[in-house]
């Protein structure tokens, strides 16, 4: 059930990142460290 729950969040994660321009991606992937330091805290 895990699994299956993994599986179907990673799909609605990969649809959300295709429907992403250059710009945008360039922008998350700016403030992926800001946000990984936010989530150790």
């Amino acid at each position: 059930m895990l699994e299956e729950s993994r599986r179907k969040r990673n799909a609605f994660l990969a649809g959300l990142v295709d429907g992403l321009d250059e710009d945008e991606w360039a922008k998350i992937v700016a403030a992926a460290p800001v946000l990984e330091k936010l989530a150790h805290l």
